[in-house]
């Protein structure tokens, strides 16, 4: 659980599981990495959209 916390701070700075090669993750995604992955969407869609 403290690792996930860690996880969860650290993904703001572009840390994650999958950088280090630990991917042995559940299929179940949290629902923050969720939201973060819409937001990364949303922010690819506005700089495409800028250009």
């Amino acid at each position: 659980m403290l690792l996930e916390a860690a996880e969860t701070v650290l993904c703001y700075f572009g840390f994650d599981r999958t950088l280090l090669g630990v991917t042995s993750r559940s299929k179940n995604r949290k629902w923050w990495h969720q939201m973060r992955e819409q937001r990364q969407r949303d922010i690819d869609i506005e700089k495409s959209s800028n250009i």
